[in-house]
């Protein structure tokens, strides 16, 4: 029986689309009875993210970082990998450690380093420019490694996409150990083409044994330095003091929410024991940067992470080097974090006007989508490093899949941004002999463009993909509403109660609840700007009045005004602020009902 749609209107200045609320099915009475006094709101909400049993909810609401955590030497080649290090310290030989430039290839770069490091190993990092070097284990690596008599080179984040120069490197005898979990490459027949790697930590590769398909480049390098720790654990002579591979969580937490994790199964164990070390962070580099962007470390979530930490040090990789990121998350001196951490916040502000001025060009560049079910800008001008987040504003202003291309030297660099349920990488196939290289994940990927006559022919291949593979429906964005609620449900017991369901995230969204029949009842101004707002809501059949934050009340809501009755859309979360706690509802969409009441 198909879901009950709703459907909604939503303005901009270049388009008029129709925001559809989908309600999400109910738990059933016999799962219902096996709840064991769980209240009903919490019971429906456990059934709605695919737990079936009391046990698989007890597991889910209590994750132990002891027993809920899959063993790291389930990787196939995990033992290989382990053993060719141990090997390289005993010789005494050069092992490179080769990250990427954004949140999660840096994090793992830093925990990698940082337990080599510990475990006695002679290493060196190298992490990729992306303009100069490019994505992923290119030359310039090669180069580097050469250079300096590298015998072993471990990736963090990259090289499975790297074929040809893994096995120029592996011809001149070094020894590349590929931890990564982007897309496998295929050949024109669909069959995967891996790289002659000396081994290969992939939890998406054909055949491995690694039981979770979804940890990030972060989740996979974790995976090893745990093994590295049990090793050292497990000889005559231990390195390394009992929990070091536990202070890794923070730099695990940032890596898995900045490259969408999804935060379910093991990514949700991570991210939750890594929140507990983010708050507790040992690194003066986040320190600094909590106190720059006014993060108070009791009060992280995966929200904090995707829109304060990760933002900070992509832009390094964005608009300079992503070494400047790494070196914040190794500093041991509080003087040079400042320096760094103040470095990011300079990057970061200009990334912001970058983004914002490049976005605007781009959407009066595509105008009206009209029939086209995909979107591709060009910007000569812009920053090779602010196209992701370019390619991201065009999907979320045409709600279809967007591509943001510019100049990076001699290339013509690309990124693409999805909808749920339309892999880009696979687009991107679609056109791949208009393409000199490209990878990423079904939701967000990388291109080069071989030459600028490839442009219109680029454009018209993924437009003729989308046409054939991605539907109406997905380009109609959606609310997943979970449950329909009542004001009088929304005590402080029954907030800490959600808050237990937490962290949220991909895959794992905040639980969104529909109030009927709410009348706005008064308007007051938020924020410094004037464009959020503060909403007093009275119920309509109970009488009952809520305080309702909305946020860009003015650029969404223009429309509406004391007296209207709206269905509200909205999350509900605890606050406890200088000693007061209240329920807080935000809303996330609203419908008018009634004009006037």
């Amino acid at each position: 029986m198909p879901l009950p749609e709703i459907n909604t209107t939503v303005t901009t200045s270049a388009r008029l689309c129709e925001r559809k609320w989908r309600f999400a099915e109910e738990a059933p009475p016999e799962f219902l009875a096996t709840a064991q006094g769980m209240p009903a709101p919490l019971a429906h909400l456990c059934y709605q993210r695919g737990l079936r049993t009391w046990e698989s909810v007890q597991e889910f609401l209590h994750p132990d970082y002891a027993t809920h955590l899959h063993d790291p030497w389930s990787f196939r080649h995990m033992e290989r990998v382990v053993d060719r290090i141990w090997f390289a310290r005993e010789r005494g030989e050069h092992i490179l450690v080769h990250g990427d430039y954004d949140a999660d290839g840096v994090s793992g770069a830093a925990m990698l380093s940082e337990t080599l490091e510990a475990l006695g190993c002679t290493t060196d990092v190298f992490i990729p420019h992306r303009e100069r070097d490019g994505y992923g284990f290119t030359a310039a690596a090669l180069a580097y490694a050469r250079e300096r008599d590298i015998r072993v080179i471990v990736t963090c984040d990259c090289g499975i996409a790297n074929a040809a120069t893994i096995a120029t490197a592996q011809e001149r005898g070094i020894d590349v150990v590929v931890t990564d979990h982007h897309c496998i490459p295929t050949d024109a027949t669909g069959a995967a083409v891996l790289p002659p790697a000396y081994a290969i930590l992939h939890p998406g590769v054909p055949g491995e044994t690694y039981p979770f398909p979804h940890l990030t480049g972060g989740g996979v390098a974790f995976k090893l330095c745990v093994a590295l720790v049990q090793r050292d654990r497990a000889s005559a002579a231990p390195r390394l003091p009992r929990g070091f591979e536990k202070w890794l969580l923070d730099c695990v937490a940032i890596a898995t929410v900045a490259d969408l994790g999804v935060l379910m199964g093991e990514n949700r164990v991570l991210v939750r024991y890594g929140l507990t070390v983010l708050e507790k962070t040992r690194r003066p580099g986040l320190r600094a940067l909590y106190d720059l962007a006014r993060i108070t470390p009791e009060r992280i979530t995966p929200t904090t992470i995707g829109f304060q930490i990760a933002p900070r040090m992509n832009a390094a990789g964005r608009l300079a080097h992503a070494r400047t990121a790494w070196e914040l998350l190794r500093a041991t001196e509080a003087p040079h974090a400042r320096v760094l951490a103040e470095q990011l916040e300079t990057w970061n502000t200009e990334r912001q006007r970058l983004v914002e001025d490049a976005a605007r060009e781009a959407i009066a560049q595509v105008g009206d989508r009209g029939a086209r079910r995909s979107v591709v800008a060009v910007g000569a001008e812009w920053s090779p490093g602010i196209v992701g987040l370019v390619a991201t504003r065009l999907r979320e202003q045409y709600a279809c899949p967007a591509f943001a291309l510019t100049t990076a030297g001699e290339k013509i660099v690309g990124s693409g941004r999805s909808v749920e349920g339309f892999d880009i990488v696979e687009a991107l196939r679609a056109a791949s002999d208009t393409l000199a290289a490209f990878g990423g994940h079904p939701q967000a990927c990388g291109f080069t463009v071989k030459s600028a006559a490839d442009i219109a022919v680029f454009t018209e291949r993924v437009d003729a993909y989308a046409q054939l593979h991605c539907t109406e429906e997905q380009l109609v964005p959606t609310l997943r509403v979970d449950l329909v609620l009542e004001f009088a449900a929304l005590s402080w017991e029954f907030a800490e109660q959600l808050a237990q369901l937490g962290p949220f995230g991909v895959g794992h969204p905040a639980p969104l609840f529909c109030f009927r029949a709410v009348r706005i009842e008064a308007v007051r101004a938020m924020g410094a700007s004037g464009r959020h707002a503060r909403l007093g809501m009275r119920e309509v059949r109970s009488g009952m009045v809520r305080s309702v934050v909305v946020f860009s009340y003015m650029d969404r809501f223009p429309h509406l005004v004391p007296g209207m009755v709206v269905d509200l859309v909205a999350e509900v979360e605890p606050r406890e602020w200088n000693g007061q706690r209240e329920v807080q509802v935000r809303a996330v969409d609203m419908r008018v009902t009634a004009e006037h009441i």
